[in-house]
């Protein structure tokens, strides 16, 4: 190829030479996601599409977001990335989960881009109780039943009122327009949900 675009995380130097020119993209937070998407168009010479799809993306933001400001409450949301160790989500999932109308339980995690500075213990989990449970392992299929077994999680709010969600990683974990778009609507939902029983 002669372009090559690349997370933040990824350094495959060996395409330098081979000719490809690498364009490298940072997308751990929300904000950056939209930017993201916008600036593939500009890379294959479309960038009115791309200013296009910037605009279309942060109005639908705004709406969950009004949508989600009308909710009586904002329930204690867990996102769940990985459950072995258990590693809590990225900084784009917890910003998505906030404009949703949750309140992530681990918010001082979200700046941190690596999964293992990320991993959290199951105890921790179930001291902060969080009303909403969701997990989306990476293309692995959610074991729901492996969860709520774990020690003390029968404890735990979401786990009492089976609130315990897998969210497919295709529309949450990939830093793209699905994420603020089909993912957020659905955790939204979620949170709607919990909210308003």
């Amino acid at each position: 190829p002669s372009s090559l675009v690349q997370h933040e995380v990824c350094t495959p130097s060996s395409w330098h030479n081979r000719g490809a020119y690498p364009h490298r993209l940072s997308s751990y937070a929300r904000s950056a996601l939209a930017s993201f998407a916008c600036s593939w168009r500009t890379i294959v010479g479309k960038p009115a599409e791309g200013q296009a799809l910037f605009k279309t993306l942060n109005e639908g933001l705004e709406e969950i977001r009004v949508s989600a400001e009308s909710l009586p409450r904002r329930p204690r949301v867990y996102f769940e990335e990985w459950h072995d160790p258990l590693i809590s989500g990225i900084c784009w999932v917890d910003e998505l989960i906030e404009i949703a109308g949750g309140n992530p339980i681990f918010p001082e995690l979200r700046r941190c881009g690596k999964s293992k500075d990320r991993v959290v213990d199951p105890g921790a989990v179930v001291v902060r109780d969080p009303e909403v449970i969701l997990a989306s392992w990476c293309g692995m299929k959610v074991d729901i039943g492996r969860m709520i077994a774990r020690p003390g999680w029968s404890q735990i709010s979401a786990v009492r009122n089976c609130n315990l969600t897998e969210i497919n990683s295709s529309i949450i974990l990939q830093p793209g327009p699905a994420a603020l778009t089909d993912g957020v609507r659905q955790i939204h939902q979620i949170i709607a949900q919990v909210a308003t029983a």
